[in-house]
């Protein structure tokens, strides 16, 4: 998905209610939020989905809510298409209630219904038309999914398409993901963390409490390099565990997914033991989440300690793709696999012992067992030696099946027996393994919950130190955050133009300040930058509003201070571009997005223009 959120979105609309349901099909995540057609582009922006659902009741309302967020997907996207539009049949909201009560309980149903009947009918629709498109097109495949998760937009801060594009969150204007905010701070070491961290730069918090907690994380890593460091060098080892559980489940995994658990479990441990040996200080809110984290790690490990153990055990280190290939699990695991797997490998040896035996027991050293494609295995003696073996007392032991000019060929029981064993032992061997693989499928799964709990741990814990890692390498600091909405940066820095001047050895980035106050406090409302072509004025105002959006999805900023008052919503409006395809010119651009802007901004928006 390239950093991006795979999405399905499903809408409901009633008594002007809209909701968004999402799903990651790779990982299972489900969630759903509650919007309104003011802010659904907004949203849509954010997701970037690949595919949405549109409900025919829906349709025209939501085409003509979202088309611009449609067209800007382009640009998010790695895609020069926006995303792909899929009609869904209406669902009753009964139905869709009976849908998800069927699919994920009672509980889950009472927990999105909470708040009221309209609003909790609404989102049941949402969530309960994605079921029924899974249903509808993927019928040969058992799609898993996490019950959804409510998602309170209250806390996130908005930002609509244009905005994201024009800041470059994820993709610049020409598409590519280098030279975006997202990878210039992506220092993550693990999938899961990297898809976390783009998660929470795509949805700064406006919740001051929440990016406290989030900043306390950070600042723990910052204080201790070593810590760091250590914990970087454990999660490097850890594999995409989510969706390893996802293929499991999906009945799409193979030896290596199994192998991928056990391996993330191991890494869990001994992330857990280096945080819970450096006795992480957690009075006063400090380590934030992070204590949290600490408490997941040490208790589902050693719940889950047993299990790692075993799968540990039985998978051999070297693991084909497939499973129909064999050879993944480790030898000594299981006695009735190392039996059929010492027939297949060692019929050699097998045959060249009962061939000594029978030899010694005939007394006939010309004695041979050999194979041919009629006969099979079969005991060949020269000519002379036949009746030998056809009387008393050997005739009980040797069958007779050719005579030839030169020699006589005889089976037995026992070869017989044997022979069947060694044609059988590839597959006897291939079933066995499968059988232990769908074994510890099994005991995985049951376990799903936990190692869930452990899979969004790990991504917590190298956002963090991957935050850290970049503020100590950069000389960032962690803003401070009010209640107010003061906007005071001393020595600030664009996190993007710093990186690149310093990948070029250019000269170096020179800070610049921002003093901004809605009460007129701490500085003016407003301000007027004027300049010359070329002469930085974009950089700065990208700048800042970077700056918000950094320390609002819990980062520390590349500035020497930042005090900072909760920021609900930023709105950019930077450069010039057409829309030629539906007949705007650049003026038009700038007069609809700056009317876009003048309608939604509310007293804590942060707007760049």
């Amino acid at each position: 998905c390239l950093g991006n959120v795979a999405a399905d979105a499903g809408h409901g609309k009633t008594a002007g209610q809209w909701a968004v349901a999402w799903a990651d099909m790779s990982t299972g995540g489900f969630f759903v939020a509650k919007t309104n057609r003011a802010d659904l582009s907004a949203l849509l922006a954010r997701l970037a989905p690949r595919e949405i659902i549109i409900p025919d009741a829906v349709a025209q309302a939501f085409s003509d809510a979202s088309a611009d967020s449609l067209e800007v997907n382009a640009s998010i996207n790695a895609s020069a298409n926006p995303p792909m539009l899929s009609p869904v049949g209406d669902l009753a909201s009964p139905a869709a209630a009976d849908a998800m009560r069927a699919r994920f309980g009672v509980a889950c149903h009472d927990a999105l219904t909470a708040e009221g009947a309209a609003e909790g009918a609404v989102v049941t629709l949402a969530c309960a038309h994605i079921l029924a498109y899974f249903e509808a097109t993927q019928y040969a495949t058992q799609i898993t999914l996490s019950a959804p998760r409510l998602e309170g937009d209250a806390q996130i801060m908005a930002l609509d398409a244009a905005t994201r594009s024009n800041l470059e969150l994820n993709r610049t204007l020409s598409g590519t993901r280098e030279g975006s905010l997202l990878a210039a701070i992506d220092e993550s070491v693990t999938a899961a963390g990297a898809r976390l961290l783009a998660a929470r730069l795509n949805a700064p918090l406006t919740e001051r409490a929440l990016i406290e907690a989030r900043l306390a994380a950070v600042g723990v890593f910052v204080a201790d390099a070593d810590l760091g460091a250590d914990i970087r060098a454990h999660l490097k080892t850890t594999p995409d565990m989510a969706r390893a559980l996802n293929r499991l489940a999906m009945q799409r995994g193979g030896p290596r997914d199994v192998a991928a658990i056990a391996q993330g479990l191991g890494a869990a441990r001994a992330v857990a033991a280096r945080l819970l040996a450096a006795s992480v200080e957690t009075s006063h809110g400090a380590a934030g989440e992070l204590a949290t984290q600490i408490e997941t790690l040490g208790r589902e490990s050693q719940k889950l300690a047993d299990m790692g153990a075993h799968l540990s055990a039985a998978l051999d280190d070297s693991l084909p793709l497939l499973a129909r290939d064999g050879g993944f699990i480790r030898d000594g695991f299981h006695a009735g696999l190392d039996e059929a797997r010492a027939l297949r490998d060692e019929s050699r040896r097998i045959i060249a012992a009962l061939q000594n035996r029978y030899g010694e027991e005939t007394g006939i050293k010309a004695l041979k067992i050999k194979h041919n494609g009629v006969l099979g295995f079969h005991i060949d003696v020269p000519a002379a030696h036949g009746d030998k073996l056809m009387r008393a007392p050997h005739d009980g032991v040797f069958i007779h099946r050719q005579t030839l000019a030169s020699s006589v060929r005889f089976s037995s029981a026992e070869l017989a027996e044997l022979a069947g064993q060694i044609s059988r032992a590839g597959e006897t061997a291939l079933a066995l393994e499968l059988d232990i693989l769908a074994d510890l499928t099994a005991q995985v799964l049951a376990a799903r919950d936990g190692l869930d709990a452990l899979g969004a741990a790990l991504a917590i814990v190298d956002v963090s130190t991957a935050l850290a890692q970049k503020a100590r390498a950069e000389n960032w600091v962690a803003p401070k955050l009010y209640d107010d909405c003061r906007f005071v940066i001393e020595g600030g820095r664009h996190p993007v133009v710093e990186a690149a001047l310093r990948a070029q050895s250019a000269a170096p980035f020179i800070a610049n300040p921002c003093v901004l106050d809605a009460a007129g406090q701490e500085g003016p409302r407003m301000s007027l930058l004027t300049g010359p072509n070329m002469a930085g004025k974009s950089t700065f105002l990208r700048q800042n509003a970077l700056l918000a959006i950094i320390a609002q999805m819990g980062s520390f900023v590349p500035a020497a201070k930042a005090d900072i008052g909760i920021v609900d919503r930023v709105y950019s409006r930077v450069g010039a571009a057409d829309d030629l395809a539906r007949g705007r010119s650049t003026f038009m651009v700038e007069m609809v997005e700056t009317a876009a802007i003048l309608t939604g901004a509310g007293p804590r928006a942060l707007v760049i223009l």
